[in-house]
C-alpha cells in the first residue's frame, strides 16, 4: 500500500474444487489452498505462510486483514513469518455470546469473578477459556475493527484492549432493485404463495442466538389466531425435527427454504409483508440491513449490535431479548404490526431505509476502511 495505490489480494482456505495450492491473477491476485488438515487450516498457519513467503514480500506496506476466529497461532505466525506487516482483525461474533445468549451483565460476572454462583461450570470454563484467546487475538493485531457499540465497550472494559487500537465500523451493503406490485404478484404465484397470505420473513442462521425456537413457538400461536399467515424461516436447516416439534398445527404454514442465492432471497424479501430479527445477539446484521434496504416492516431486539440499528416505535417495533418472554413479545409485536395503518408503517419504512442507505451503505463502509487504511501512511 502506498498513497493511492493500493494492491489487493485474497487468501482463500478449504478450496474443495482444487487438489494443490494455486494462484490466479485478475483484478486482484487470490491465493487458493486445497481442504488440508482436515479443513482445520488455522492449525497450519506456519505451514501455509511459509509457502505464501514465496510471493508476498515482508514489507512495511503490507496489511494482514484476518476476519476467521479463533487465531490467535495464525497471527502469531504471520508475525514471525511477515514480522514488518501489520496484522489487523476484524470481529464478527465473539465466543461468549451463544452460550450466554449475549447476556453482557453475565458475561461481565463470569469474567471478573472467581466464584461460579449458579453458573454451569462447563460454561464458565469454556466462556473463559474462549475469551483468553481472543484477548491473544487482540494482543496480536495492530488494529481490531468492531461491527458495533456495544462490541467496543466490552473490548475496553473487560478484554483490556487500548481504545487506541479500535475501530468501529459497520458493515455495510450496496441498494438493492425493487419489484413492482405485479412483480410481486407474480412472483408469489411461482413460489406457490397465496396473494391474501401474510409473509413473517426469517433470514439466518438456525441456532438457539438467533431467537428461531421462540419464534416458531410465537407462530403457533399467531396462526391460531389468523390463519392467513405464513412463516418463512430462510437458511441452512440441519435437522428439521428440531423445529417442525414447534408448529404442531401450523407446520403446514411454515416453509423452510435452505441456503438461497442472492437473487432467490431477494424474492423472499420482495413478498415478505413482516421481517422478523429476533436474535439475542448480533455484531451487525447484514439480514437487517437488507431488509431495511428492501422497505421491509422490522420487528427485532436491542441485542447486541441491533440496539445501534434500531429505535422502537421510530425504524421497527424492538424487543427486549429476554428468554422468558420473547415468545409472549413476538406475539405482540406480530400483533401490533398488522394492526397500524399504512402511513404509520410507511414512515417506519422510510426511517430504516435512510438509515441504511447512510450509516450502512457500502460507500460508507468503505470509506471508513479507506481512512484506517490510509491512516498508517500518512
Amino acid at each position: 500500500m502506498n498513497g493511492n495505490d493500493v494492491d489487493v489480494a485474497l487468501i482463500s482456505y478449504n478450496e474443495d474444487s482444487i487438489s494443490d495450492f494455486r494462484v490466479t491473477e485478475g483484478e486482484y491476485t487470490t491465493y487458493m489452498f486445497p481442504v488440508f488438515g482436515g479443513g482445520n487450516f488455522l492449525s497450519y498457519g506456519l505451514l501455509s505462510l511459509a509457502i505464501l513467503k514465496k510471493y508476498i514480500q515482508d514489507s512495511v506496506d503490507n496489511i494482514f486483514f484476518v476476519s476467521h476466529s479463533p487465531c490467535a497461532d495464525y497471527l502469531k505466525a504471520i508475525k514471525r513469518l511477515f514480522p514488518k506487516s501489520k496484522r489487523y482483525f476484524a470481529i464478527h461474533d465473539q465466543g461468549w455470546t451463544a452460550s450466554l445468549l449475549g447476556d453482557n451483565a453475565r458475561f461481565t460476572r463470569i469474567m471478573s469473578s472467581f466464584s461460579y454462583g449458579k453458573e454451569d461450570r462447563k460454561i464458565v470454563d469454556y466462556v473463559r477459556r474462549f475469551s483468553k484467546e481472543e484477548k491473544r487475538m487482540y494482543r496480536l493485531a495492530h488494529r481490531v475493527i468492531c461491527l458495533c457499540q456495544n462490541t467496543k465497550k466490552l473490548l475496553i472494559d473487560v478484554y483490556g484492549v487500548k481504545e487506541a487500537k479500535i475501530r468501529l465500523i459497520p458493515n455495510g451493503r450496496i441498494g438493492c432493485s425493487l419489484l413492482t406490485d405485479i412483480e410481486k404478484l407474480e412472483v408469489r404465484k411461482r413460489l406457490g404463495i397465496s396473494t391474501t397470505d401474510i409473509i413473517l420473513l426469517y433470514v439466518g442462521r438456525m441456532v438457539e442466538a438467533k431467537g428461531v425456537f421462540e419464534l416458531l413457538r410465537a407462530f403457533e400461536i399467531l396462526w391460531s389466531q389468523n390463519h392467513r399467515l405464513h412463516l418463512v424461516m430462510a437458511g441452512e436447516v440441519f435437522n428439521l425435527n428440531d423445529f417442525v416439534k414447534y408448529t404442531p398445527n401450523s407446520a403446514s404454514h411454515v416453509t423452510y427454504t435452505g441456503l438461497l442465492d442472492k437473487d432467490r432471497l431477494s424474492e423472499w424479501y420482495e413478498i415478505a409483508n413482516v421481517g422478523i430479527l429476533p436474535s439475542y445477539t448480533e455484531q451487525c446484521s447484514y439480514t437487517a440491513i437488507e431488509m431495511m434496504l428492501h422497505r421491509l416492516p422490522i420487528i427485532t431486539t436491542n441485542g447486541n449490535g441491533l440496539a445501534d440499528m434500531f429505535r422502537d416505535g421510530e425504524n421497527a417495533l424492538v424487543m427486549q431479548p429476554c428468554k422468558d418472554t420473547l415468545t409472549e413479545s413476538i406475539v405482540q409485536c406480530v400483533t401490533n404490526m398488522l394492526g397500524y395503518n399504512k402511513p404509520t408503517l410507511e414512515k417506519m419504512v422510510e426511517s430504516a431505509y435512510v438509515k441504511a442507505c447512510t450509516d450502512y451503505s457500502i460507500e460508507t463502509m468503505y470509506n471508513h476502511y479507506c481512512g484506517l487504511f490510509y491512516d498508517e501512511y500518512r
